[in-house]
């Protein structure tokens, strides 16, 4: 992984492995379309924006927790969304009974 995405997958590991209780894209269904910005513990956010450049994703994590610097970063969508299926398929690859699932979301989300 370049430096450059380690805050994007910090921040998208705390967007799906923390809710094996609920539907994997319990924070994902939120965050993949333009919004006014969604975030959670400990300490992130992700904001979809779409705008004359076309669309992409600001995410912000709390330096303090998670020890990265810059602790914000702009994305295009397509290495968000890339970023996104490689980390399903690595939480799945952890944990096979949740692939189906897995599989449903990247499905629904055209990823």
């Amino acid at each position: 992984m370049e430096s450059s995405q380690r805050l994007l997958y910090w921040v998208l590991m705390h967007v799906v492995a923390p809710y094996f209780d609920d539907p994997l894209d319990h924070w994902l269904k939120h965050i993949l379309a333009p919004s006014p910005g969604f975030g959670g513990d400990p300490g992130w956010e992700v904001e979809c924006i779409n705008d004359e450049e076309g669309e992409h994703y600001r995410v912000w994590a709390d330096p303090d927790v998670s020890g990265l610097n810059p602790c914000v970063a702009v994305y295009d969508a397509g290495a968000f969304r890339r970023a996104a299926r490689e980390t399903l398929l690595a939480l799945g690859a952890s944990f096979p009974e949740k692939m189906a699932e897995i599989e449903g979301v990247l499905r629904k989300y055209g990823l």
